[in-house]
This record gives structure tokens, C-alpha cells and sequence, in this order.
């Protein structure tokens, strides 16, 4: 298998925002007069332009790190770019000479949503030292699907809600419907971190590829947010779809304990919606 690599992509927010706009992948939640296009989630617009511009070489899972406003600027500054730039970082097989190459035939506007001067990509370690210790931040979708029906009411004030099987819900909502009667409600930041050790934790198809420190993870932050998507009917139009999932800012520590399994984690994300923003291990040394 190929080696991994770190690629960044700095995203001319001007032309990215247009382009998107013209497609109608920035639209904000029906319902909602005050939703403006850059108060909207942009995981579908990545996800459209990525898959775009490179086809089955896109990174994924990637991610938008967080910046200060200083940085945006004086990265904005460096660029030229007057409406500023958005740093993209994401896993990929294929090194930054392939996409270069792929990009080549991709629409003339989606080209120049990427700022090519700025790109850059390093292969990652073939083979992981077991035992490192690495801090990792993570922007994941905590969620579950359930196997049964399941009734839970998210206001004690207001109606109860049942959900069918296979529905895909919030990690907290499931585990507060299936708390005891009269109990307290569980935490959510212990629901969230539980949710996390199950994903990294060994698997029948795959061994552990890392194990958490003890008492070193944290729930930064978490919202709910509504994703856009957009799939092919049956018609072959693509109408807008509206999900209601959890985003959940985690850190940490972790040890590698499969140097043979813990590349395929970083190129296979954390969760759900890898292809949309979540998922991605961002590393730093501990």
C-alpha cells in the first residue's frame, strides 16, 4: 500500500465561497431567516470540491484547525488573497505532485479555489516507534446507531420522541433515553470520552492501534449543527437533506501500541463522516 501523507491545501476563501454559493453547497438550514451562507457548515462544500478537484485521491479525512484571528490575517497577508485564507490538512495516498497533476482537470473556477503557491505535503512514517506518545486533537461526530426502537424526549417540558431502527443518533441522546427510570441524567463530556475509547479500542477485524492515556482526554467544546447533503435520488437530481449531529472538539494523549495498524487509523479517521470534516487525528509531539 502506498505511503501516507500530510497534505495542506490553502483555500482562496473568496473563490471557495463562490464557488460553493453558485452550487448551492453553503445553504443554511430551512427554517432558520437569520442563517446567513458563512454561518453555514462547510463540510459538504469541502467535501464536493475536494472530491472535484482530485476524484478518489481526495484527502480524507481533513480538517479546518483552528486559527486566531492574527493568524488568518497575516496568512491572508502572505497570500495576496483580500478575503483571506482557509488552511485545509488532510490524509491522503497520494503525494502533492500526483494531485498537482489531477487538478489539471478539474473545472477552471474550482481550480482556483486553492492557492497552489501555498501547497504543501510530507509523507508520513512508514512505520510508526510503538510506545510513541503523541497529543492528538480530534473534531469528531459522536454518534450511534441504534438496533431497536428507541423513545427519548430531549426537554422533560416537551413530548417524547421514538426513533426507528438504524437511526443515527447523538451518543448522549441514546445513552440518556437508556439511562434507569428517575435517574440522573449521565454526563455528557464522560459520554462523549466513552464514545471515543470504543472507537479506538480494539476491533474483531483489526487490532488496537493506540491506547489513550489515562485521564488525559478532554471535550474541548461541542455543539449540535445541522450538516448538509445532498444525495442522488432516484430521478438523479440531488435534493438537499438536513441532519441534526453532535461536533465535538477532542484532545489528548495517545500511545501507539500497532505500528503495523496505525497508519490505516489516520488514513481511516474516527467515526462517522470522515469525507465531511470529522475524524481527522491532527498529532503533535506530547
Amino acid at each position: 500500500m502506498a505511503d501516507l501523507h500530510l497534505v495542506r491545501l490553502p483555500l482562496n476563501l473568496r473563490e471557495f465561497t463562490a464557488w460553493a454559493l453558485g452550487r448551492r453547497y453553503l445553504d443554511t438550514p430551512p427554517g432558520d431567516g437569520r442563517g446567513r451562507p458563512r454561518d453555514a457548515e462547510m463540510g459538504y462544500a469541502l467535501h464536493a470540491a475536494l472530491s472535484g478537484l482530485f476524484g478518489v485521491q481526495s484527502p480524507r479525512p481533513f480538517a479546518i484547525p483552528l486559527a486566531s484571528r492574527h493568524e488568518r490575517q497575516r496568512a491572508a497577508a502572505a497570500s495576496g488573497s483580500p478575503g483571506g485564507m482557509l488552511d485545509l490538512l488532510g490524509y491522503t495516498r497520494a503525494p502533492l505532485e500526483t494531485l498537482r497533476s489531477l487538478v489539471q482537470f478539474a473545472d477552471d473556477e474550482l481550480r482556483t479555489t486553492v492557492n497552489w503557491e501555498g501547497a504543501r505535503s510530507k509523507p508520513m512514517p512508514s512505520r510508526w516507534p510503538k510506545n510513541l506518545r503523541l497529543r492528538f486533537d480530534l473534531r469528531a461526530c459522536p454518534v450511534r446507531r441504534i438496533m431497536k426502537p428507541l423513545t427519548t424526549r430531549e426537554y422533560l417540558k416537551l413530548q417524547p420522541t421514538t426513533f426507528c431502527k438504524g437511526r443515527e443518533l447523538d451518543a448522549f441522546q441514546v445513552a440518556a433515553a437508556r439511562r434507569p427510570p428517575r435517574s440522573e441524567p449521565p454526563a455528557r463530556e464522560q459520554v462523549y470520552i466513552e464514545w471515543l475509547e470504543e472507537r479506538l479500542a480494539s476491533q474483531p477485524e483489526r487490532p488496537q492501534a493506540v491506547a489513550l492515556v489515562p485521564n488525559s482526554l478532554r471535550v474541548e467544546a461541542y455543539r449540535s449543527v445541522r450538516l448538509l447533503r445532498r444525495p442522488r435520488g432516484e430521478n438523479g437530481r440531488r435534493a438537499p437533506q438536513w441532519l441534526t449531529r453532535p461536533d465535538v472538539h477532542f484532545t489528548g494523549l495517545l500511545d501507539i501500541t500497532s505500528p503495523d495498524t496505525f497508519s490505516d487509523l489516520l488514513a481511516r479517521g474516527v467515526g462517522r463522516h470522515c469525507g465531511f470534516g470529522f475524524g481527522m487525528l491532527l498529532l503533535k509531539p506530547a
